[in-house]
C-alpha cells in the first residue's frame, strides 16, 4: 500500500467532507471564519501546512469533530513525508556546518601553530 502524506490527506478529507455536505470555500468561510484564500490555498496545495486552530474552526464549520475528522482509517497509514524531508535536510545541513567548523578550526590551529613556530625561531627574519 502507497503511504499518503499526512497534509495530502487532511486535505483530501477536507474536500470529501465539503462535497459530501455541499459546501463551497466561500460557504466554509462563512461557517468557519477561516478566510477563502487560506482554504483555497490550503486545498489546492499550494500551502502544504494548516494551523491547528484552523483546522478545528474548518471541523466546527463542518459540523464534524476533529476526533470524527482523524477517525478515517487512511490517517493511520499517512506519513509527515514533506516534514520528514525537511528534517533529513535540516540534519544533513547540521553535519555539513559540524565539518565546515572541524575544518575550520583545523585550519585555525595550523595558523596559530604556524606563527608560533615563525616567531620563536631565532632565525626569523622578520624580528
Amino acid at each position: 500500500m502507497k503511504t499518503v502524506d499526512f497534509s495530502d490527506l487532511v486535505a483530501t478529507k477536507i474536500k470529501e467532507i465539503m462535497q459530501e455536505k455541499s459546501v463551497s470555500i466561500y460557504k466554509l468561510e462563512d461557517l468557519s471564519g477561516v478566510y477563502s484564500s487560506t482554504i483555497t490555498m490550503f486545498l489546492n496545495r499550494k500551502t502544504k501546512t494548516i494551523r491547528l486552530e484552523n483546522l478545528v474552526y474548518i471541523c466546527e464549520g463542518l459540523s464534524i469533530s476533529l476526533s470524527e475528522f482523524f477517525a478515517d482509517e487512511r490517517f493511520k497509514e499517512a506519513e509527515a513525508t514533506e516534514w520528514l524531508k525537511k528534517k533529513k535536510s535540516r540534519n544533513n545541513w547540521c553535519i555539513f556546518k559540524n565539518q565546515l567548523f572541524l575544518l575550520l578550526f583545523t585550519f585555525y590551529l595550523d595558523i596559530v601553530l604556524w606563527l608560533h613556530l615563525e616567531i620563536e625561531q631565532p632565525w626569523n627574519i622578520h624580528k
